[in-house]
């Protein structure tokens, strides 16, 4: 099959691919300033470099535990895949490496795996054996290389996308991007395989149930079940941290694809499942009502407010935090100039009596009792300088003079008055 043309791929990329890549890019700019300090500090400390290295030394030795472990496919081993493989990179424009690993697991499935700089993709046993076509696989292997076309379509923005998802809290505004790749994938998938919608639902249902059991399953009730989930703000809430869409989502939007891209292929799938519903295109992924609309941006901005407050709380208790550490810094400092003005102070005097201030009450009642005191003493002061009374017995006469109680000589004549003289008795 000849390479698909840009303008072939673009007509299989999702709708909302585009709108989804903005917001990614727009949310990733607004956090270049975070990153490019980051990175700065990284740089200036060598841990960046170091990170690189490690993370390098992990994936190649997971990468060499693969190649020790499972089947790698090539010309010699499962060389139908290896030219399936081969033929897919060719149609869709990848040119980078992509290694294919077989590995034993009951379940049918297949994923793909960053390793570094290399893209593999694992394919459990199941897919190999008998009861899936080329086509299948084809299909199965084409959705991660459809994958890788439309991540390689984004260029140097879309590894700034991919970088900011390693921070973790940007998935909801990031992961919109990635699962719009992942509908590109398919679609570019299908496109690979000629459009043939009725072997890329097979390959679909068998992923959901086994090989076994994949043929089993009724179109049309896949249908009605996503019905049920399309709109439910449970489904989005479950999507919310996924890469991945759900898979009922995927069939739905893979055949309306097939519908508008592929007519025939489409309707030869209608005519081998009577009853599908006629407004499926009402249910896949690129359509959305006014009240879809409507509910998406309640959504993104109630997780954009909840945001704002997460931050707005952080920087509070923050604030908070700081203040309390900083009331122990301003005590110590408030301490030390206390020892510093009493280390400049002048000596005091340890001998002198400090004044003791006593309440008011004390005072008075220690002035009432001093009072009382002086005027006991006065009292007996009084009592001591007066005469003594008379005595019985006649005094001894004496050549000396009497003395006074104050010890002092008695009053001579001369110093009697005159007029006191004649009265006084003779001797």
């Amino acid at each position: 099959m000849a390479a698909l043309s840009d303008f072939e791929v673009r007509g299989c990329t999702h709708p909302r691919q585009l709108p989804r890549f903005v917001l990614a890019l727009l949310f990733c700019l607004a956090l270049a300033p975070i990153f490019a300090a980051v990175a700065a500090i990284w740089t200036a400390f060598l841990l960046l470099p170091l990170l690189i290295l490690a993370v390098w030394l992990s994936r190649e030795t997971l990468f060499a535990v693969f190649k020790g472990n499972a089947i790698l496919v090539s010309p010699l081993n499962y060389p139908r895949i290896d030219s399936l493989t081969q033929e897919l990179k060719e149609t869709l424009g990848v040119s980078r490496e992509v290694y294919v690993f077989v590995f034993e697991q009951g379940s049918f499935n297949a994923f793909l795996m960053r390793l570094f700089f290399k893209r593999a993709v694992f394919l459990n046993s199941e897919i190999l054996e008998t009861g899936v076509s080329d086509d299948e696989v084809r299909w199965l292997v084409g959705r991660f290389i459809g994958y890788l076309r439309a991540q390689q379509r984004s260029g140097p923005a879309g590894w700034l996308i991919r970088t900011t998802q390693l921070l973790g809290f940007t998935s909801p505004l990031t992961l919109p991007y990635d699962r719009a790749m992942v509908y590109t994938g398919d679609r570019l998938a299908l496109a690979a395989i000629g459009g043939d919608i009725s072997t890329a639902a097979s390959a679909m249902q068998k992923l959901l149930v086994g090989r076994q059991l994949g043929y089993s399953v009724n179109p049309v009730g896949l249908v009605e079940q996503h019905r049920r989930v399309k709109g439910s703000i449970f489904a989005f809430w479950a999507r919310l941290a996924s890469a991945f869409p759900h898979m009922t989502a995927r069939y739905v939007d893979l055949i309306v694809f097939a519908q508008q891209r592929y007519p025939e292929q489409f309707e030869r799938f209608q005519a081998a499942n009577p009853g599908l519903a006629t407004d499926i295109r009402y249910l896949s992924s690129e359509y959305s009502s006014a009240a879809d609309f409507a509910k998406g941006l309640a959504i993104y901005g109630g997780l954009i407010l909840l945001v704002l407050a997460a931050l707005g709380f952080d920087a509070v208790v923050y604030g908070r935090l700081l203040r309390n550490l900083d009331r122990p810094a301003e005590t110590n400092a408030i301490a030390a100039n206390a020892i510093d003005t009493n280390t400049l102070a002048p000596p005091t005097d340890t001998n002198a009596t400090a004044p003791v201030v006593q309440p008011a009450g004390a005072a008075n009642a220690a002035q009432d009792a001093a009072d009382a005191a002086a005027r006991a003493a006065e009292q007996e002061t009084a009592n001591a300088t007066s005469a003594p009374p008379a005595s019985d017995q006649p005094s001894e006469p004496s050549d000396q003079p009497p003395a006074d109680t104050q010890g002092q000589p008695a009053t001579s004549d001369s110093q009697i008055p005159q007029s006191d003289r004649s009265s006084a008795p003779p001797n």
